[in-house]
């Protein structure tokens, strides 16, 4: 929507991603408001849309939106059955 590039660098967990945002290995961090809150807090990262800050629409790119995303996994050998099982336990909850 803005035109920037961003590539998407895999880290193991989103404590070292933090880690890596922190130390300038990564020029952004899509974490969670959670995980990050004590950082920003100690100003070692800045918050570029969470709450009590503009949104990214007040920040001047309208029609953005950015919801969670959630997935369940399984190792690939896992049979059918189970993975059906699973999915229907979860459509049930």
């Amino acid at each position: 929507m803005t035109g920037v590039r961003i590539l998407h660098a895999p880290y193991k967990g989103g404590g070292p991603a933090v880690m890596a945002t922190i130390a300038d290995e990564v020029p952004v961090n899509n974490g969670t408001t959670t995980r990050v809150l004590p950082q920003v807090r100690s100003g070692k990262l800045r918050t570029l849309a969470a709450p009590d800050v503009p949104t990214i629409a007040e920040a001047g790119v309208a029609g953005y939106d950015h919801g969670p995303w959630n997935g369940l996994f399984a190792p690939a050998k896992t049979s059918l059955a189970i993975i059906a099982r699973v999915q229907a336990e979860v459509e049930r909850a």
